[in-house]
């Protein structure tokens, strides 16, 4: 069910590429997202971008998250919250301005 979902985003756009990318980098890491998305699309600027913008966010969107977390034995609920407060922030500034500029970057990269 997953594999048809996803499968199926691939297949639309490179916005819904690059939104899926985000979206599978909060839910399996960004590494995991990119070895998936890589079997079902070609589209490897908006693969690139949305696993890269998706490292943001959850500790899980990227394992140096989870790595930097425990390294710093972080057991206080403030400093995760505000961990997780500047890293949705700046998920969702850098997610809109990779989205707004999406078509020209895909331009530029095949010249």
């Amino acid at each position: 069910m997953v594999i048809n979902l996803v499968t199926h985003l691939l297949q639309q756009s490179s916005l819904i590429t690059y939104l899926t990318g985000i979206l599978l980098s909060q839910i399996i890491s960004n590494v995991s997202a990119t070895f998936l998305m890589t079997r079902f699309s070609t589209d490897i600027v908006a693969i690139f971008l949305g696993v890269n913008v998706g490292g943001l966010g959850t500790p899980l969107a990227s394992f140096a998250n989870l790595l930097a977390l425990k390294q710093a034995h972080v057991h206080s609920g403030r400093v995760l919250l505000g961990f997780l407060a500047i890293n949705f922030i700046l998920l969702i500034l850098l997610g809109e301005i990779v989205m707004l500029l999406l078509p020209q970057l895909i331009k530029l990269s095949s010249l």
